[in-house]
């Protein structure tokens, strides 16, 4: 979720992702700082093994800033390699209105 400067996410492995994101108007790109939580028994997509604690690692990337509206993938790299990520709008953050 990108919300207000936030980010929260999670993939379907189970790694979780916080950080923050600034819009960059003039490269016209999102500049993302991410911090990755990886859980036991869990191997990442770019074949890292699973470990058995838990552990870290930042990634900082900028993407197109029209990614956020598109359904695109944008090629991120991390400490381990390169990967894909989509951004999809999921759902609105308000409460819906049942009057």
């Amino acid at each position: 979720m990108l919300n207000n400067g936030a980010i929260v996410g999670a993939d379907s492995g189970g790694v979780a992702y916080d950080g923050i994101f600034y819009e960059d108007p003039e490269r016209r790109r999102v500049v993302l700082k991410i911090t990755a939580t990886v859980p036991p028994g869990v191997e990442l997509v770019q074949g890292v093994p699973a470990q058995q604690r838990p552990y870290t690692f930042k990634i900082e990337a900028a993407v197109p800033d029209d990614l956020r509206r598109s359904e695109a993938a944008a090629g991120i790299q991390t400490p381990f390699g390169p990967v894909n990520v989509i951004f999809r709008r999921l759902r609105s953050l308000l409460p819906h209105s049942h009057d």
